[in-house]
């Protein structure tokens, strides 16, 4: 082997080093089925509940996706956020009380300490809410402006 040759393999051998080394700086998210509550998945998301009899998890879309808001049937800001960070709008919805309790009692630490919507309407003027300094339910004019945030259901 010539010089030349040599260099050629140190420079290869180099570039797979350097491509090993960016390997190993990556956080090492879990895959959906290792993920355990409270988990962040690779693309932001947040595993809020497994369902474990029906190989199904309840997640939060990313907190960039998380916007302030009335309440409002559609919340077209949350959904049009998610569709900009590359998600499909149709596979997200507004989470109900009860899954942003759930969300509260896993993973509060993915979340501000604020109160949020949920798709749960108490009357034509008032929606519920949680509040995630202590995961109370609260009910608030729809008026009023509370962070949102999507949650799907997806299969593992």
């Amino acid at each position: 082997m010539n010089k030349q040759q040599i260099a050629a393999e140190i420079k290869k051998t180099e570039e797979q080093l350097s491509k090993l080394r960016a390997d190993l700086e990556k956080p090492d998210y879990p895959t959906l089925a290792d993920s355990i509550p409270g988990d962040m998945l690779e693309d932001g998301c947040v595993v809020v509940h497994k369902f474990s009899d029906f190989r199904m998890a309840l997640i939060a879309a990313p907190q960039a996706t998380e916007r302030s808001c009335r309440w409002d049937k559609e919340f077209k800001e949350v959904f049009d956020s998610l569709s900009q960070e590359g998600f499909n709008r149709s596979q997200w919805f507004i989470p109900n009380v009860k899954q942003l309790q759930l969300a509260y009692k896993n993973c509060k630490e993915h979340f501000a300490s604020t109160y949020y919507w949920s798709s749960t309407e108490a009357s034509s003027a008032f929606s519920c809410g949680v509040f995630f300094g202590s995961g109370h339910q609260t009910t608030g004019s729809k008026t009023n402006t509370r962070c949102v945030r999507a949650f799907s259901l997806v299969s593992y």
